[in-house]
């Protein structure tokens, strides 16, 4: 986080603690923890206002002598200048460490050494580190002092935390997403969904289904190709994913086959070609199935469903496999994105953007919930078969993530009629590494076939 409010400050107070104790995450540390990530959602929404009446005390005092003393609308002012400026230059997330110090039962002190990116997973600015104070009044944790300090300051003792999961998906986040993104919330039935369109009064359609986990900014090149070619055309984020809502419920194929027949009947649009990749090919290959004439073409792009899924005993998702997934995974699961390349340094920026996705609440417990829920995907293939989808597959010979020769003779099997193109300079995400050819394949082949 930026350290706003330096100007106010006029006395260069640094309170650094000498013998700081140790605290679990089950006592006051994780309180002041909890406090400070009620600062980052209002920080990440770029609500100054919020900030100034929910996360500062009215006046500053630290064990009953005088810092300084300021009010909101001063908070409020500086706050709104910093965040002019970070619109200006794409500001999205900041990646923290933060460190917790007990100074006393009512104080502590904050260290947060944190990296800035843009909206593209490009590093905007590395290697800042402020300090913070928050005191408890009323019950209420909150800050009395904020500087920039030193990166290479060090602690001993204290408790340290990633900043995951703070960011809840509410009308505030809605607004500040709305102002700085190119798309739009729509509430359905089970939620609110961004996407973006483009192209609204063209004769076809074409809607695009990312995958598992990195939303629908994965398909940005075949968006905007397609826009340029005079298609009309959707992208947008699925439940849990993104920008849009992560609703208390499984997230079965089932429910994001709703989420994209609600999408496509509130937007006014019969008849689409519809393009799921990878665990998309499983929503857009039950749309397929339960709608066929809503269908002019069914594309899959390296699709899920067609290998062995692992079976598990209940459904359910408890909160110990939430945090142990968080715990274990979230630290390196951005950098697990580039497996998706079969030349990933091509790909720069790519894990840091994911990154961004991790402050979401609700994103870990709707990726742990949609490994729970597949459906029995080769019902679903025959009917397609069956109803004579018009079917293409779009896959890369060197996709270490849904190997094609480990069911190449499957997909002969259980959709015979469909047409495989095979890219071979492609891992998992073939309209990415190899986009020309991409594009010439998908418009020119498959689409004006």
């Amino acid at each position: 986080m930026l350290a706003p409010l330096n100007k106010l400050y006029l006395l260069a107070v640094i309170l650094v603690i000498s013998s700081p104790s140790y605290l679990s995450a089950e006592n006051a540390s994780h309180d002041v923890f909890k406090a400070y990530q009620s600062y980052s959602r209002n920080w990440m929404n770029m609500d100054a206002t919020a900030i100034a009446t929910e996360n500062f005390h009215p006046r500053v005092y630290l064990n009953n002598e005088s810092i300084t003393s300021f009010d909101t609308a001063m908070i409020e002012q500086d706050y709104q200048s910093n965040f002019k400026k970070l619109k200006e230059v794409g500001y999205w997330y900041s990646e923290e460490v933060l460190t917790f110090c007990k100074h006393s039962e009512t104080v502590y002190q904050i260290f947060n050494q944190y990296d800035r990116y843009q909206k593209n997973g490009s590093l905007l600015q590395d290697k800042l580190a402020s300090t913070y104070i928050m005191e408890k009044r009323n019950d209420k944790w909150k800050f009395v002092y904020m500087s920039n300090v030193d990166r290479n300051w060090e602690s001993s003792g204290c408790d340290q935390y990633r900043n995951y999961e703070f960011l809840n998906k509410d009308a505030r986040f809605r607004e500040s997403t709305a102002m700085r993104w190119n798309g739009n919330f729509i509430k359905l039935n089970d939620g609110y969904t961004y996407f973006e369109q483009a192209n609204a009064d063209a004769k076809e359609h074409i809607i695009l289904v990312h995958g598992f986990s990195v939303p629908s900014y994965i398909w940005e090149p075949t968006y905007q190709e397609a826009i340029k070619q005079g298609y009309g055309v959707i992208r947008y984020d699925t439940y849990g994913r993104g920008f849009s809502d992560s609703p208390d419920t499984d997230y079965s194929t089932e429910l994001y086959t709703d989420q994209l027949i609600n999408l496509l009947d509130a937007l006014g649009i019969d008849k689409v070609t519809l393009v799921g990749l990878s665990d998309g090919g499983r929503t857009v290959a039950m749309m397929a199935s339960r709608y066929p004439k809503r269908i002019d073409q069914l594309i899959l792009v390296s699709p899920s469903g067609f290998h062995d899924d692992q079976v598990f005993q209940t459904n359910d998702v408890s909160q110990n496999e939430i945090d142990a997934f968080i715990n274990k995974a979230y630290p390196t699961i951005g950098h697990g994105q580039l497996s998706d390349f079969y030349q990933p340094q091509e790909f720069a920026n790519w894990d840091t953007r994911y990154n961004g996705l991790l402050k979401y609440q609700g994103f870990a417990r709707a990726l742990i919930s949609t490994r729970k829920n597949y459906p029995d995907m080769a019902k679903i293939h025959n009917t397609i078969h069956i109803n004579k989808v018009d079917t293409s597959i779009i896959w890369g010979i060197h996709d270490t993530v849904l190997p094609l020769n480990t069911v190449r003779e499957k997909l002969s099997q259980v959709l015979p009629d469909a047409t495989l193109y095979e890219f071979s300079a492609s891992g998992h995400l073939p309209h990415m590494e190899e986009q020309e050819r991409f594009h010439r394949v998908f418009f020119e082949q498959i689409l004006n076939k």
